[in-house]
């Protein structure tokens, strides 16, 4: 596998599902033009996946540390707000900061989810008879936010192209935003499609860790 040179064949890339519905989808495409023979196969779990298992060729992760075996960098930062619906501001209006949190409802991540520092940060304000809904994805509090039942956190690429559905509340602390990164395994770092890949991102994500997403 490892001295494969043809670039064809498949990359089993595994991410999460906001990655894998809403950030990743353009790159892809624009790589499939330019690779129209390489098949991706994209795996989408909200556990890590173990590269050393061969669970997948590369995995694109959205946390801020990496274990050592793995060889790969950080490729763009993902901001987490919390965000309502146009329908639910209209009806209980806007928090302007943690201490109005106890008269607004909240979507909220479930126990799946939580060693996420938004959800860490966000659980010391929200009291539980605040909670209408919790879920495992972060996909789907951003459903349930578009109804109106709530206010949620979520990364700022899934909101970047609802902006007449729902609104954006407040930025979070630093500690609870994250990067991409994407990582494959030493073994297959240069067989040459793990490698066209990867150097693709490398390059279409060019200087997005050194600036700010543009509201």
């Amino acid at each position: 596998q490892g001295k494969d040179v043809h670039l064809s064949g498949h990359i089993k890339i595994s991410t999460t599902d906001t990655i894998g519905y809403y950030w990743l989808p353009p790159y892809i495409s624009r790589f499939k033009a330019l690779y129209p023979d390489i098949i991706i196969d994209l795996d989408i779990k909200t556990r890590y996946t173990n590269l050393s298992k061969r669970e997948a060729d590369i995995v694109l992760p959205a946390v801020n540390t990496q274990p050592d075996y793995m060889v790969g960098k950080k490729l763009a930062p993902i901001y987490v707000r919390l965000y309502g619906a146009t329908t639910y501001i209209e009806r209980y209006g806007m928090p302007q900061s943690p201490a109005d949190f106890h008269k607004h409802h909240f979507l909220m991540p479930n126990e799946s989810l939580a060693s996420l520092p938004a959800n860490k940060w966000l659980r010391k304000y929200v009291k539980e008879e605040n909670i209408v809904a919790c879920c495992d994805k972060l996909t789907g509090l951003y459903h349930l936010a578009r109804q109106g039942l709530g206010l949620t956190i979520l990364p700022h690429y899934i909101s970047a192209s609802d902006h007449d559905t729902l609104v954006e509340i407040m930025d979070l602390p630093d500690e609870c935003n994250h990067h991409v990164w994407i990582l494959t395994h030493p073994d297959i770092r240069f067989t040459a499609r793990i490698k066209a890949f990867m150097q693709f991102m490398y390059k279409e994500t060019e200087g997005e860790s050194a600036k700010r997403t543009e509201r």
